[in-house]
Formats: C-alpha cells, sequence, structure tokens
C-alpha cells in the first residue's frame, strides 16, 4: 500500500512542483529526499497529475550541467521530458505576462513568479516547494516541503 501524501494534500489533484522539490527527489538523502519521495510517488500512485513549467528543467538542468554530472543530467531528462510522471508547461505569452505582474505584485523573483503563474493558469490546486520566500497570493495554496517531513 502507498503511503498517503498528508493532510496537506487534501483537495490536490493537480499539484505544482518547484525544481527545489525535484532536486530533493534526484540528490539529496535526508528528511526532504523522503518527503519528496513520497508526494511524488503517491501522487503518482493514486493518479493525481504534478504539474511543472519547462523552467524547472532549465533550473534542474543547470547545477547538474556546472558540476559535471552527468547522472543527474540523465536522471532529469528521464523524470521530466522523456516521463508520463510529471506534465510539464511551456510558458506562453499568457503565463509570461500574468508571472510579470505577479512577480511585481509580490514582490517575486522572475523564475518563481513564472512558477506561480503557470500553477495558476494550469489549474493547479497547490504548489510545492522548499523556497520560503515564494508566496502565491490568495488565488493558490503554496505548500513548504520541509512541513511534509516526517522523523525517520
Amino acid at each position: 500500500m502507498t503511503p498517503e501524501p498528508g493532510e496537506d494534500f487534501l483537495g490536490v489533484y493537480r499539484l505544482y512542483v518547484d525544481a527545489n522539490v525535484f532536486i530533493y527527489f534526484l540528490e539529496n538523502n535526508g528528511p526532504l529526499n523522503r518527503s519528496a519521495t513520497r508526494i511524488i510517488s503517491c501522487f503518482q500512485h493514486e493518479g493525481r497529475q504534478l504539474v511543472t513549467s519547462e523552467i524547472t528543467l532549465a533550473e534542474c538542468l543547470y547545477g547538474a550541467f556546472r558540476d559535471k554530472r552527468d547522472d543527474m543530467v540523465k536522471g532529469y531528462r528521464l523524470l521530466l521530458r522523456d516521463s508520463d510522471i510529471v506534465e510539464m508547461i511551456s510558458p506562453a505569452a499568457e503565463i509570461l505576462e500574468l508571472a510579470a505582474w505577479q512577480g511585481a505584485a509580490l514582490r517575486l523573483r522572475l523564475a518563481d513568479a513564472i512558477h506561480v503563474a503557470t500553477a495558476m493558469e494550469s489549474g493547479c490546486d497547490a504548489i510545492i516547494t522548499n523556497d520560503k520566500g515564494l508566496q502565491a497570493g490568495k488565488q493558490l495554496r503554496v505548500i513548504q516541503l520541509a512541513s511534509t517531513a516526517k522523523p525517520a
């Protein structure tokens, strides 16, 4: 039996996943890896949708290329580009305009604003991140990955 993703995810059927969650999923062995693995596995097992932006692929690959980690490059490509686990959304003009507006209104970094706008425009119920500065106003629930960590 697959473990439940937890009460933070009640009513969440489309979950936007920030790049840092995928990084914890593939590169970390601590409690945040366990949380990311549990959430991704549960959503996949239950047929709930994981969503992210194509920007996430660039963010994840950037560190892997910088660190010359061919294994991580392959892992990110497999997970984000070559599988049906995650729906990747292209940042169309409407998303980028919303990101500019949201980013200015909420004082977000542009990449974070693109994540929020993509989540909103693609009908996500929530966004999971480990970025404490990420906010989405009242339109979208933000779940902190660290708050979902369970003791080993």
